[in-house]
């Protein structure tokens, strides 16, 4: 998932092809499975989410954010980090939820994500990384 403004992409310039097409995409039943694209964009999930709900540089521009009928919200966008990213590697018998026999990977957020204005979800920070169920990592 690029993070870099959608109207940048080559293929903007093209009539009838949709960019960056994520709702319309999990609306005809498919799964959309998201992840950092590092090292070519920045590893933090955040700047990801942020750009799936707002479609908006990280400046907020442009206002509204580019189609803004394939923003999804932030359970959509969640879930494509998380349970479809488990489903893209076969690997949702293993991950990708907190459920009894599954690897408990997880991170704790010092904020509520759904109590943060949208245009601030790529401010999120990690306090706490836990894999496997062991603390990996703690601010």
């Amino acid at each position: 998932m690029h993070q870099r403004h959608p109207a940048h992409h080559p293929d903007a310039r093209r009539p009838g092809l949709a960019s960056y097409a994520w709702r319309s995409l999990r609306d005809a039943g498919a799964t959309v499975a998201f992840g950092s694209d590092a090292p070519v964009e920045d590893p933090d999930p955040f700047f990801g989410i942020h750009a799936a709900v707002t479609r908006q540089q990280p400046d907020g521009t442009p206002p509204g954010g580019v189609d803004p009928h394939e923003r999804l919200d932030l359970d959509a966008a969640l879930r494509c980090f998380t349970e479809a990213g488990a489903y893209a590697s076969y690997e949702e018998h293993l991950k990708g939820r907190l459920r009894p026999g599954m690897l408990a990977d997880f991170i704790v957020l010092p904020t509520d994500p759904y109590r943060v204005e949208p245009a601030r979800l790529r401010d999120l920070t990690v306090a706490l990384t836990v894999v496997g169920g062991v603390v990996r990592w703690q601010r």
